[in-house]
């Protein structure tokens, strides 16, 4: 055969194309030694949305991340096998053989490219395509060289199982879901290991073009990119003739989007800076429940003003939160977004407990006495505080124990007054009162009876304190998360403040024998009404639970005289009984004291061992060291005379004495004794017989009695409704002269009972002989 030779011009080109490859084959060498130079740098996980599950592990809510997007990330492992097989037939056939680039799809799509005379296909390995989620380029011809380069560098880094659980993971599939595992719970509600061959051969296609082929909005243009995938399934041998038929076949389910529960919860869950999967305390059964009875609680109280409703639960042994319901219906436009459990407001009455457990702390007793009377003081700034009760009423000498389990406000500011605002709120503070923010000169002794505002959270958790022997609480909504405690108040003094607020004895004198408060087992509860009717509160717990409830108004419109009682106790007594009947829950017990506290009997107002002359005695707990060690010296017997009741002198004849019991209090209560003479001893010695010597001239009334009570009944004539006057004088025929508040109103003998007509009111009738005036009777009639 004859050899041709080069022309010059031949042997040029042929020379050009020699360092052509030889330049192409150094640049390959470069960047081969630049990629293993510089494999990809660690890959940030991606941001993923919250999901709040309930103690039980089901769903309550899924929050989109920073992207607005749906994102759950998912080992490869986790995923089913039919989708990988899906996605590798639909977009990367030779993935396991390229080393990120694809020589060959590249000559096919360009060949392709240049037959349509447009760009048909992009040749972009899985490889390549993740490396676009995680540097974007330019749809260019450099950025397709860039998306290249980053592949490789990703091959030299990840293993291709890495590399696969990074793409399943990045890629978006429509709807807003990040992801196989966000998609395959958006669209089928079932985690991605359980997606059949139709579904995963559906989703696999979506990538392609996520907005597009959207199933929800383009059901025919998704399932015509699944008969794509499933054609590429049988042609690549990774399905078989029958599996792809049946496949076909399979109707498509879609899962409606889950409707989010326990709203205000997992919104307070999302701002404490939870990600991914959040297991928390909630239980979600009871939650549902709850919320019910929330939205039927506002739907009965609404004539009177009550427009929302919150509801703390908490199990006292590791303060987690197993219900919150922060308004009547969240969705509503106007305020139902705002949780009502973590809102600052007025507490009324509730801060009185840890009032009381300070004074305990500091040596004082639930049989300390405290003066239930008219008192004043003076604030900062000069201004007159004067405290009034609920029942605008005094009750003069009254135990620690009975002031707590009656709320009186009196006795409270008394009690408060001993340590001083500063120290009351100091100890608030540590009780966990984070909302009570302003200096304790801002609050004064009101501190005590609600001034400030504090949260139903604080509420619950202080209450709790109690519950769990005065260890401090610090609620958690994370289910085994750590219990953060303190202790606040000693067991002892804790014990003494739930034997208070679980006495039913004292709860029923406050608000009656039917009241809300009354339970078939043993709850230490407390209520509260804020100023002017604006909030109502009933917080309470036993050993293992804590229920706090508020009703109200978000605009702090006032409610309809609606008091705690009556306003957030109905619904307090039915969260409670559902509480404690809680599947597998035994009955709640009796609250056990501590070792150092026991059981005695005292006088009921003095606090003191009962004498005889003691009308009434309670059962009261009390620390070993501090039960009373002398007798009682409220209550002693006095000689009266039994014609008038007034003080029997020494003149007296022995068969006109008598002797009964009365109540002798120090000068402090004078007052309260003159408004309630029933309860006073008589000040004066009889006319008819002084202290010492003869009653010339002396007259005495002997009905009406000295505080006697009249009352007018309706449904008859006052014209027979009326009370016959009585007199006793040293001269049997003497005239009298009966004066009624200072005015005449009869005249007639010692003999004769003249008939006055009752008149509400109170009264002071004098009786005159030739002169001489008895001592006054004051009395009323209602």
């Amino acid at each position: 055969m004859k050899t041709v030779p080069l022309s010059p011009a031949g042997e040029r080109v042929g020379e050009r194309a020699v360092q052509l490859l030889v330049a192409v084959a150094l640049l390959t060498a470069a960047l081969e030694l630049w990629i293993q130079q510089n494999p990809w740098p660690e890959i940030p996980p991606p941001s993923q949305s919250l999901r709040v599950l309930d103690r039980n592990g089901a769903l309550l809510r899924e929050s989109v991340n920073d992207e607005g997007e749906r994102a759950r990330w998912v080992a490869l492992d986790d995923v089913s096998p039919w989708l990988i097989e899906s996605t590798l037939a639909a977009e990367d056939d030779r993935f396991f053989t390229h080393a990120g680039v694809d020589a060959r799809s590249i000559v096919r799509a360009v060949v392709q490219d240049v037959k349509a005379r447009r760009v048909v296909s992009g040749a972009s390995t899985l490889t390549m395509q993740l490396a676009r989620r995680l540097a974007p380029h330019a749809r260019s011809f450099p950025g397709k060289l860039k998306e290249m380069l980053d592949a490789r560098r990703l091959e030299q880094t990840l293993t291709k199982s890495q590399i696969l659980e990074q793409y399943v993971n990045r890629v978006p599939y429509g709807a807003g879901a990040i992801g196989i595992e966000a998609a395959s719970q958006r669209y089928f509600g079932k985690p991605s290991q359980h997606l059949s061959l139709a579904e995963a051969a559906l989703l696999a296609g979506l990538p392609k073009g996520p907005t597009g082929l959207n199933p929800l909005k383009n059901l025919e243009g998704a399932k015509e990119r699944q008969r794509y995938v499933l054609d590429r399934l049988r042609a690549t041998g990774r399905a078989t003739e029958s599996e792809v038929v049946l496949a076909r076949r399979e109707p498509l389910t879609f899962s409606a989007l889950e409707t989010p529960t326990a709203m205000h919860f997992t919104e307070w869950v999302r701002q404490q800076g939870a990600t991914g999967a959040v297991r928390t305390t909630l239980d979600a059964e009871l939650q549902q429940e709850i919320e019910g009875m929330v939205s039927a609680h506002v739907a009965t109280l609404t004539s009177q003003g009550v427009t929302n409703t919150a509801v703390v639960v908490l199990d006292n042994e590791r303060c987690e939160v197993l219900s919150m319901v922060g308004s009547a219906d969240y969705w509503h436009p106007r305020d139902g977004s705002v949780n009502g459990a973590l809102a600052k407001r007025q507490p009324g009455s509730t801060l009185k407990p840890f009032t009381y457990a300070l004074a305990w702390e500091q040596g004082h007793s639930p049989a300390s006495v405290v003066a239930d009377v008219e008192t004043r003081y003076g604030e900062v700034g000069g201004a007159l505080f004067q405290p009034q009760n609920f029942s605008r009423d005094f009750s003069g000498p009254v135990l620690f124990h009975e002031a707590l389990g009656r709320s009186l406000n009196v006795p409270a500011i008394r009690v408060a007054a001993l340590f001083g605002a500063k120290e009351l709120l100091t100890t608030l503070h540590s009780a966990g009162f984070a909302s009570l923010d302003q200096p304790a000169a801002h609050y004064g002794l009101g501190l005590t009876l609600g001034n400030g505002e504090v949260t139903l959270l604080e509420l619950a958790q202080g209450y709790a304190m109690f519950a769990r022997g005065g260890r401090s609480c610090v609620a958690t909504s994370r289910l085994g998360g750590v219990v953060e405690q303190r202790q606040v108040f000693s067991p002892q003094t804790a014990f003494l403040v739930t034997a208070a607020l679980s006495d039913e004895a004292t709860r029923m004198r406050a608000f009656g024998p039917g009241n809300a408060l009354m339970l078939n087992f043993p709850v230490a509860v407390k209520t509260g009404t804020s100023t002017n009717w604006r909030d109502n509160w009933a917080v309470g717990y036993t050993q293992k639970y804590t229920v706090a409830v508020w009703s109200g108004d978000f605009e702090n419109r006032p409610l309809d005289q609606l008091a705690g009682a009556s306003g957030a106790g109905p619904l307090f007594n039915r969260v409670m009984t559902r509480v404690t009947s809680r599947q597998g829950q035994a009955k709640p017990v009796a609250f056990s004291p501590p070792p150092e506290v026991v059981e005695t009997t005292v006088c009921a107002t003095s606090g003191s061992r009962p004498s005889a002359d003691c009308p009434e005695r309670r059962r009261l707990f009390l620390p070993k060291g501090q039960l009373p060690t002398h007798d009682c010296e409220h209550h002693r017997k006095l000689k009266l005379d039994a014609r008038n009741g007034f003080l029997a002198g020494a003149s007296c004849p022995s068969h006109f004495v008598t002797e009964r019991a009365f109540e002798v209090l120090p000068p402090q209560y004078a007052q309260w004794q003159a408004e309630h003479p029933r309860r006073a001893p008589p000040t004066q010695y009889s006319p008819l017989c002084p202290r010492t010597g003869p009653a010339a001239g002396a007259v005495v009334i002997t009905w009406p009695r000295q505080g006697e009570v009249f009352v007018i009944e309706p449904g008859y004539a006052r014209s027979t409704q009326s009370v016959a006057l009585a007199a006793e004088a040293d001269q049997a025929q003497a005239e009298v002269r009966w004066l009624m508040d200072g005015q005449e109103i009869a005249r007639a003998s010692i003999a004769k009972r003249p008939l006055w007509a009752l008149a509400p009111g109170r009264h002071r009738l004098e009786a005159e002989v030739r002169g001489r005036k008895s001592p006054p009777v004051q009395f009323e009639v209602r």
